[in-house]
Order: structure tokens, then C-alpha cells, then sequence
């Protein structure tokens, strides 16, 4: 009888340690939403202009998610989706890092338009990474 010779599995996650991309923004950005959505606005970190009041935001996202009519749901659906891509980003792979860029830039984006943070905030916080080289 013949032998059949099986071949052993790498365990990847072993090997090589996983890159994090934006880790110090991802931190900060998670932190400034959970306050933004849970109690309203907080104060940008640069001294600019503050951020919209709340019931602006409720009024922006139910414009901006017409399937929805209750405003407070569509706010709660954008953070949620907004935390969603933080963790798709921190968990994705090293070779990705044009790809977190782009998702980052989305998330930024977004952010700005809601009032959450502001461009220089935004720049100064991809800067913190990239000056570490955590992008």
C-alpha cells in the first residue's frame, strides 16, 4: 500500500506578526466618535471650528439615508459602519497598506462631513502614524 504524504499547514499568524495600519488614529477616532454620537459634541483638537450640534448630524444622516425615516437609527447606522471599517482596517493584512489608505480617507471623509473631526484634525492624526511608519 502506497503512503500518502500529507502536507503540514503553516500557521501564518505565527510567522510573520501582523502589520497594524493607523493604529494611534484608529484609537483616537474610536474615542472621538463614541463621545460624539453618545453625547454630543466635543471640542476639535486643534482649536478650530466646533463641530455641528447633534440634532445637525441626526438631520444630515436621515437626508443621507433616505431607506430610513427615524434619523436616529440612520445616525447609529452611519457610527456603526464608520467603527466597522476601523476594524476592517486594523485587521487587515501587511501588503494592504494602499488599500487601508483608501478606507482611511473614506473614513476621514465621512467624519468631516459630520462634524466629528476636523481636516487638520485628520491630518494631524495620519501624520502621528506616519511619521512612526504605521502606514
Amino acid at each position: 500500500m502506497a503512503r500518502v504524504r500529507r502536507r503540514e499547514k503553516k500557521n501564518t499568524a505565527t510567522e510573520t506578526p501582523q502589520k497594524k495600519y493607523y493604529p494611534k488614529t484608529i484609537a483616537e477616532l474610536r474615542e472621538r466618535i463614541i463621545a460624539f454620537a453618545s453625547q454630543g459634541p466635543i471640542e476639535p483638537c486643534d482649536g478650530g471650528n466646533p463641530p455641528i450640534a447633534p440634532e445637525d448630524v441626526i438631520i444630515l444622516l436621515s437626508l443621507r439615508s433616505r431607506q430610513s425615516h427615524d434619523a436616529r437609527e440612520a445616525k447609529q447606522r452611519m457610527f456603526g459602519h464608520i467603527l466597522w471599517m476601523l476594524d476592517q482596517v486594523e485587521a487587515m493584512p501587511a501588503g494592504k497598506s494602499a488599500k487601508a489608505g483608501r478606507w482611511m480617507g473614506w473614513v476621514f471623509a465621512h467624519l468631516e462631513m459630520l462634524g466629528v473631526i476636523t481636516n487638520d484634525d485628520a491630518r494631524r492624526l495620519a501624520k502621528a502614524d506616519n511619521d512612526e511608519g504605521n502606514v
